[in-house]
């Protein structure tokens, strides 16, 4: 049975932005969530399935948080509706908590997903981490962070950058040049960070 409900909103930037240029994020919603979003004079009219509709809710209320704090990215809309439709959306709301720094530009540097949010919280409350995961995902980045963060706020009086153990096998003193150009190729993602 068709269940309809009105997310109240009057803000049209706002709107423009869930909806996205040219409608892409409301296409992108409506297919996921098998749902019909129209705009009326209340706000945004969700159509669909009672289950549907109301999870689409959620979603328009996780997207507005964001959206308060900052730009909604691709990236960000479907994380998003994934965390929503897994019953993870009301987590989201820890991404957006207190910045973990800020770049040398002024942006401002926060997890993107709830792995980074638990990563950050355990290189907080623990002396040491191991961070495992796929290339990418942002570990060595967030961690440079934390440091340098540490570093700047007088927690630690420096930051000890090693080169990783050689895999077995694998010997640096056969490969050409210098100490530095051959571990550099290993520092590089901790420079780059």
């Amino acid at each position: 049975m068709s269940e309809k409900l009105v997310y109240t909103i009057n803000d049209e930037n706002m709107i423009h932005q869930i909806f996205g240029d040219l409608d892409k994020n409301k296409r992108i919603i409506e297919n996921s969530f098998n749902v019909v979003m129209k705009i009326n004079s209340e706000g945004i009219e969700i159509i669909g399935e009672k289950e549907k509709a109301e999870k689409t809710y959620e979603l328009i209320e996780q997207l507005v948080r964001i959206i308060k704090k900052q730009p909604l990215t691709d990236q960000q809309l479907n994380y998003t509706i994934d965390s929503v439709l897994i019953g993870k959306g009301e987590e989201l709301e820890k991404l957006l908590e207190e910045p973990i720094s800020y770049t040398a530009s002024g942006k401002i540097l926060r997890a993107k997903t709830l792995g980074q949010y638990k990563y950050i919280n355990a290189i907080k409350k623990n002396d040491i981490v191991f961070g495992i995961g796929p290339a990418g995902t942002g570990k060595t980045y967030l961690a440079m962070a934390m440091a340098i963060k540490a570093f700047k706020n007088n927690e630690v009086r420096r930051i000890i950058l090693t080169r990783p153990a050689v895999e077995a096998g694998e010997s640096l003193g056969f490969l050409p040049g210098d100490l530095q150009e051959k571990i550099d190729p290993y520092l590089r993602p901790l420079y780059d960070a």
